[in-house]
């Protein structure tokens, strides 16, 4: 009988929240760049997964039953926007309406982006580092309001990745410095965000539309 008082006494003694423990968030991103930044955002409260390798271009990438599965048990769903995964479109209208959608790419306006001469928007706005930062906080937000319990943890880890990222951006700068007046040629058009952060002269692209080889 006084191992069982002991018992509850100790039960009493831990929080509420701590007995019905909540489940990690499982989260999907589409692309690199928004694993890494979710990732370190989310640390160990949140269980992340990404969809897509480095091999794979996500313009014309193809739902397997396995990703499509993924997708629909996420409670949280990260990608660029901006037109870079049409197929995900496709795909929201039969996923869990429970999930959450946020895009690298939320808020973004008109100065931020950048137009190509196909008229359509670039997406690759994670090279440019204070564009990255402004994405960063579009994942911490949408963090944040889908786990409110972990909140000033993701906003921890969130400031020191920022505090990473600016230093990468002055180490960056320096070095580039000696070399903004010279020309450079690309093969994917990847970096025009790059180039303007930096005050890059990018003079040309080789391959201007994905997967279509140059003349």
């Amino acid at each position: 009988m006084n191992h069982f008082w002991s018992l509850v006494f100790l039960v009493l003694l831990i929080e509420p929240g701590r007995l019905l423990a909540q489940p990690r968030l499982q989260i999907v991103t589409t692309i690199l760049p928004a694993y890494c930044f979710t990732c370190e955002i989310a640390g160990n409260n949140a269980r992340v997964e990404n969809l897509l390798s480095s091999s794979v271009e996500p313009h014309d990438y193809q739902l397997s039953p396995i990703d499509l599965r993924r997708l629909q048990s996420a409670d949280l769903v990260v990608a660029n926007g901006l037109g870079f995964e049409p197929w995900l479109e496709k795909t929201l209208p039969s996923t869990n309406q429970k999930r959450k959608l946020a895009f690298l790419s939320d808020g973004f306006g008109s100065d931020a982006l950048i137009v190509g001469r196909d008229g359509e928007i670039n997406p690759h706005i994670w090279l440019d580092p204070c564009l990255a930062m402004r994405s960063v906080t579009n994942i911490l937000k949408s963090l944040q309001s889908l786990d409110p319990h972990h909140s000033e943890s993701y906003s921890s880890n969130a400031n020191v990745f920022l505090e990473r990222l600016r230093a990468i951006d002055r180490k960056m700068t320096a070095s580039l410095q000696p070399i903004t007046e010279q020309a450079f040629v690309t093969y994917h058009d990847a970096f025009p965000y790059f180039a303007r952060h930096f005050h890059l002269n990018l003079s040309g692209v080789i391959e201007r539309i994905p997967e279509v080889p140059p003349s």
